[in-house]
């Protein structure tokens, strides 16, 4: 069984720099010995430097046996001043316009903890650390701004770090390192070119999104004891790389990735085929039997540990907990990845008597909001349960009102604005309740307030156009060329169609009659004018920004309308003002057209036709290239909000695409990856099976 393992590697010529040389080996070191301790038979992905720089922080305020089992177990340098400039070179060397590279530290200190002072210096000056007083017994506020802190500083990469069951009336202190990485290809994986391919586990076969770079010129090098090859695969910025091990035995390379990870190795340079699975991994990791396995003991023990040197006295502080979340992205844009590390000293967990608000069934809501505190709930539906990602808020007073006849509990979350809310009807019935809604939305209602545990699901809605799948039919082996436009438009109302005012009402097509969702304006002044030869009304409705409208036509015949549209689209017109009641259906609308039928009926022929066709300021001679497909995809969405809008629309050129000598690097099975920078360890992991 062949296996892969791929790189990020970023080398900077710093060899003179000796602290900093030797605070890449060690965790480089760490990594491989942190490697080995994680090794199963499943997806994982840790990252070496989020973990030493905590720990580096946390031995940092220990003393005697507690510092030294940390330092020899996370394989730091055994010089404290040698690792103090070794680490704040390495935050130096992160510092790079090319790419993202952004690691903080952060330490919440329970109130009214002594903090010792010298301690508090070292971490702000040598660690970048900032300290933040928390009340970790209000455990649910606590988590909820720790993992709002954390999700900001990895661009929302890594959510819910920590729970409640880690925090409480005895915690003292929450270190946390938070780590992003973001690069792009310098040989992009374009993304037409990805498309659904075998990939082979160990013990079976998936289908995967495959990525491909054609025919280009990369370095590597052959490793003939592990019988793997190894491809360097470039990012923007100096000197950093993807490197992807592509091995016919995972147990083989597994065994021996210790040499691998510490080991720089020779490259040669040939052209190579590439395809490379494009895949997400997230995971959670529990340091603390790694560390103990690696010999950490004494830092775990209630009574032995010696913490002093951040607060208190020898055995008062321990190390309950050290978790790592990660996440990497690897995708045709380039490489994006994240981790969060923590280490809690002392702990405990409280409830509390507050009332319980848990929408897990069918919920009818005026508008989005979205928290932070999320994790995965049963969702009940009409017919069967699901799994969501729920948000929470906890302990909070909230004003809320009961509907008996509805058998349904009304909570009002307020928003940022004056009067600004989010009310959530939970009934025990979806049916009754929809009944009855337009009695609830027209009617105003006596609130209460009281204090609520809230559970709300995540929800998100995303328009996109798939070009993949427009595509699909119109390229080949023979395309040259591509051209390709791309259009996006957003604009909110000028005046607002109130999202409570829209309902159902009736539309009349030209046939039937159909029921829509009907928008209304109330009484304001618009632009319009009036057309007397087509018999139709142009209402004009203002949008956020200078001279934005979308303009309304309501013909008495629609025939007659679209036989001038010619005329209409090009002249402009003087418009007058009046009062109206506006009533808007909300729609959302997509089409496909081709454009070369288009085009062809106005006149253009020779573009088409191959050995006729002249783009040789493009490519080739006359005759080699043609157009052989025109189409755009377009879709707009109106809601009470304003207006979404988005076109793509591309020409093909040739379908051909010439065979190559290059050699075949098919990422199709297992694989272990690595994240270097400057030759330091950022992320290591394996992928059984890409997701």
């Amino acid at each position: 069984m062949n296996l892969l393992t791929f790189v990020i590697l970023v080398t900077a010529a710093l060899a003179d720099q000796s602290a900093l040389q030797e605070f890449i080996s060690s965790t480089n070191k760490f990594a491989a010995s942190v490697y080995k301790e994680l090794n199963s038979g499943g997806n994982f992905l840790v990252s070496p430097l989020s973990a030493e720089l905590i720990l580096a922080l946390a031995q940092a305020g220990a003393k005697n046996a507690t510092k030294e089992e940390l330092r020899q177990g996370a394989h730091l340098p055994p010089s404290e001043p040698t690792l103090r400039e070794g680490v704040g070179q390495v935050f130096a060397l992160l510092q790079n316009p090319d790419y993202v590279l952004r690691t903080v530290n952060k330490i919440y200190v329970a109130e009214k903890c002594p903090i010792n002072g010298d301690f508090k210096i070292l971490a702000e000056k040598t660690y970048n650390a900032t300290l933040e007083n928390i009340d970790f017994a209000s455990k649910d506020k606590a988590v909820a701004g720790i993992n709002h802190w954390v999700a900001q500083e990895t661009d929302s990469k890594i959510r819910n770090l920590v729970n409640g069951e880690v925090l409480g009336n005895k915690t003292v202190t929450l270190l946390v390192n938070t780590l992003r990485f973001r690069a792009n290809w310098s040989t992009p994986f374009h993304f037409l070119e990805t498309r659904p391919s075998v990939f082979y586990t160990k013990d079976n076969t998936t289908i995967v999104d495959m990525m491909h770079i054609w025919a280009e010129e990369f370095e590597f090098y052959e490793n003939f004891d592990l019988n793997a090859t190894f491809l360097v695969l470039p990012l923007e910025g100096q000197n950093v790389t993807l490197t992807v091990v592509l091995a016919h035995s995972i147990d083989l390379l597994e065994a021996q990735m210790g040499a691998v990870l510490e080991s720089p190795q020779e490259t040669q340079r040939d052209i190579f085929n590439v395809a490379l699975p494009r895949f997400k991994l997230e995971s959670r990791i529990d340091l603390k039997q790694v560390l103990k396995n690696l010999g950490v003991r004494r830092a775990f023990e209630d009574g032995e540990a010696d913490f002093s040197l951040i607060a208190g006295r020898k055995g008062e502080l321990f190390i309950s907990d050290i978790v790592q979340k990660t996440f990497i992205e690897v995708d045709e844009d380039g490489i994006e990845a994240a981790a969060a590390t923590f280490i809690v000293k002392l702990i405990n967990r409280n409830g509390n008597n507050a009332r319980e608000f848990r929408v897990d069934r069918p919920a009818n809501w005026s508008t989005p909001f979205h928290f932070l505190e999320t994790r995965p709930s049963v969702f009940y539906t009409k017919d069967n349960t699901t799994i969501v990602d729920m948000m929470h808020i906890w302990s909070e007073e909230f004003e809320f009102y009961e509907n008996f006849d509805l058998n349904a509990t009304f909570l009002v979350l307020p928003l940022e604005g004056q009067n600004v809310t989010l009310t959530v009807v939970l009934p025990q019935s979806i049916d009754l309740l929809e009944a009855q809604m337009g009695a609830v939305l027209e009617s105003p209602q006596e609130t209460q307030r009281d204090i609520f545990n809230v559970a709300l699901p995540k929800f998100k809605l995303e328009s996109r156009i798939d070009l993949k799948q427009v595509l699909k039919n119109v390229l080949g082996n023979k395309t040259v060329t591509l051209l390709v436009n791309t259009l996006r438009f957003r604009a909110n109302w000028s005046t607002p169609f109130h999202f409570l005012e829209t309902r159902p009402s009736v539309f009349y097509t030209k046939d039937n009659t159909t029921i829509v969702d009907m928008m209304h304006i109330w009484t304001e002044e618009f632009e319009f004018y009036e057309n007397f030869d087509l018999n139709a009304t142009f209402l004009v409705l203002p949008l956020e920004g200078q001279n934005v409208t979308l303009t309304v036509v309501l013909p008495q015949s629609i025939d007659l309308l679209e036989a001038q549209m010619g005329a209409v689209l090009e002249s402009p017109q003087e418009t007058q003002r009046d009062i109206f009641n506006v009533a808007l259906p909300r729609f959302k609308l997509e089409s496909r057209i081709d454009l070369k039928q288009v085009l062809k009926n106005l006149g253009v022929r020779r573009a088409f036709e191959d050995g006729e066709a002249d783009f040789s300021l493009i490519a080739g001679r006359k005759g080699e290239l043609f157009i052989s497909d025109i189409v755009q995809k377009t879709f707009i969405e109106v809601d009470e909000d304003g207006i979404e809008a988005a076109a793509a629309t591309f020409i093909v050129k040739l379908i051909n695409r010439n065979g190559n000598n290059a050699r075949e690097f098919r990422v199709d099975r297992p694989f272990v990856f690595f994240v270097k920078v400057n030759d330091l360890v950022v992320f290591v992991g394996k992928v059984v099976v890409p997701t």
